[in-house]
């Protein structure tokens, strides 16, 4: 049963409220459910590389329909409810000659949670990407099939799309994530 409605609105304010109000000025609308209030977490991911993980509990307490800030220093690519169990896959573009496209998933536990006007951290170090592409959710059944590119050092992006093996691909399309070449 959904309980709430997490709403990005533009200069980066957020709301959480409890009827979908079919704003157009929203910039995205997530639900939260029952399941989702007890030990998962918001998950967001900006263009600069860095990765948010807000308790959904905390951001529950918040009052409805008034507006927070939320983190505006790089610009909100994902929003996603997940648990510490799941991964997340960012997709980057390799700051070298070649911007080969770079894929990557972290588990959620080695992510720190952050509050939700905060940064939140980066799994690759800085100036190795020249920016991020996308993100997605990986279920934490489905970790096992990317056990190659599952919690790299942050010395790397993790490796070529491209290039990566059948089974990897084929789990990596399942969730969302596609090979543009």
């Amino acid at each position: 049963m959904e309980v709430s409605l997490f709403k990005f609105l533009s200069d980066s304010k957020f709301e959480k409220v409890t009827e979908y109000d079919y704003d157009t000025t929203t910039e995205l609308t997530l639900p939260v459910y029952e399941d989702d209030v007890k030990d998962r977490y918001l998950v967001l991911g900006y263009e600069n590389g860095t990765i948010g993980k807000v308790p959904v509990r905390e951001i529950m307490r918040f009052e409805d329909y008034r507006p927070y800030s939320r983190y505006g220093g790089s610009r909100l690519l994902f929003a996603a409810i997940a648990s510490d169990a799941d991964g997340i896959i960012s997709v980057t573009e390799e700051d070298k000659t070649s911007h080969r496209t770079m894929v990557r998933v972290d588990t959620l536990a080695n992510i720190d949670r952050c509050r939700l006007a905060d940064a939140g951290c980066r799994v690759f170090n800085e100036g190795i990407a020249t920016r991020t592409l996308q993100y997605e959710i990986a279920p934490a059944a489905g970790l096992p099939v990317v056990k190659n590119i599952l919690d790299r050092d942050s010395r790397t992006l993790g490796f070529p799309l491209a290039t990566m093996a059948p089974d990897i691909t084929d789990q990596l399309r399942q969730w969302g994530i596609k090979d543009n070449g």
